[in-house]
């Protein structure tokens, strides 16, 4: 009797963690590495990647890479932010080189790769972290990335990983051909809910040449969870990103980037504070919370943006005194960043109208020039983001032609 209990508590034990064992995510470069090598063997591999790139054990992915014996990586394309990720917003990033390996930039004189570099390899593999948001410039250089691949016939195999935000939540504008620009590539919504594997596949279907490209899926991957709900190590993408928080409000507080408030940056904290010289931070408080409250905790604060080496080195408001708002989500059940962007600009609007200013670069966020000029004629968040909602329909039966999950 006490045998047959001890092997039925051992069976269920046994099958518990068989279960979850089994659940566990495998991402698209520990299948590469575990499953796949020879689609890369015998061949000059070019690697697209940052220090970023990780494999669920936290190791990073080129360093596993190069220290194969059997492959052949002759050159490294660095993006937006540079290898290591030490470089701001806008920052221009130079060639370098690891373990005598070239590494080619790709935020300098060349946003997509040239001939040249073609030239010099078979196939290249992309293994890039991206946030989940049209704006982030990684997906824009997907796209060229594949454009250059289709044009030079350089195969490329990108390696799939999690959507930070998960894969259901889809929203926002379409952008408009207009305003297409490397913080908008390409005709989508704000919000795309694809994994960059996804896009790859998105994005390979409407370039002119297309590219021979293989998307190696991750396995037991979950869209509906967010990443702190995935069991992996988080590595921020890029320095403005200081914390897996900084993704979920990011989406929120970007858009000041496109006004005269500051989103942050030349602070320790940017995307999760705003504000200005000439915000009374009591009085927004006031004219926000029971409008957010529920979601967020807002603080009023003050703050003084500084230069921080590449990473902020010209912030807006330098040394000035900002009065603003520090946002905490503290409730993910009705998270929905772009109502909340909008109830933050049009409350500004309202409350500094006199002060309150557009830019260009607002405009490039959002696809197109109507929020704007919603906000300014005092539309409701509702009837803005009503004003969508057609073409985001169209968008999502699009979109489901390209998921793998």
């Amino acid at each position: 009797m006490i045998k047959n209990r001890f092997l039925k508590h051992a069976a269920i034990f046994f099958a518990a963690f068989s279960f979850l064992y089994a659940q566990k995510i495998k991402l698209g470069n520990e299948i590469l590495l575990t499953e796949k090598l020879d689609l890369i063997q015998g061949k000059r591999v070019g690697v697209v990647t940052n220090t970023a790139a990780v494999l669920s054990n936290g190791d990073r992915f080129i360093d596993v890479l190069l220290g194969l014996d059997n492959i052949a990586v002759t050159s490294v394309f660095a993006l937006e932010h540079g290898f290591d990720l030490q470089k701001g917003a806008g920052v221009v990033i130079s060639d370098s080189t690891i373990e005598q390996i070239k590494i080619h930039s790709l935020y300098g004189s060349n946003k997509k790769p040239t001939p040249q570099m073609m030239a010099e390899l078979d196939i290249i593999v992309f293994d890039i972290q991206d946030i989940g948001t049209r704006f982030y410039t990684y997906i824009s250089s997907l796209r060229y990335t594949l454009e250059a691949c289709g044009e030079n016939n350089v195969d490329i195999i990108v390696l799939d990983r999690p959507n930070p935000l998960g894969g259901t939540l889809v929203d926002g504008p379409i952008l408009e051909d207009n305003f297409k620009s490397f913080v908008g590539i390409d005709n989508i919504p704000v919000i795309h809910g694809m994994t960059i594997g996804e896009l790859a596949l998105f994005f390979n279907g409407r370039i002119n040449t297309k590219a021979d490209l293989k998307v190696i899926k991750m396995q037991n991957w979950d869209r509906t969870k967010f990443w702190d709900e995935l069991e992996l190590p988080w590595r921020d993408p890029s320095p403005n990103i200081v914390n897996f928080e900084s993704v979920l409000l990011y989406p929120i507080t970007v858009f000041f980037e496109g006004t005269n408030i500051s989103e942050g940056r030349g602070t320790y904290i940017p995307f999760h504070i705003f504000g200005a010289p000439f915000i009374d931070n009591d009085k927004l408080k006031e004219e926000l919370a029971p409008k957010i409250n529920g979601d967020f905790i807002l603080r009023a604060i003050e703050f003084v943006p500084i230069s921080i080496e590449d990473k902020a080195p010209n912030p807006k408001y330098k040394n000035e005194i900002c009065e603003g708002i520090q946002l905490k989500l503290i409730s993910r059940e009705n998270y929905n960043p772009l109502k909340t962007a909008l109830t933050l600009l049009t409350t500004l609007q309202q409350l500094y109208g006199d002060n309150f200013e557009f830019t260009s670069h607002f405009d490039l966020l959002w696809g197109n020039a109507k929020i704007k000029d919603f906000i300014n004629s005092n539309k409701s968040v509702n009837e803005i983001i009503d004003s969508w909602g057609k073409d985001l329909a169209e968008f999502k039966e699009i979109r489901k032609n390209y998921l793998l999950y």
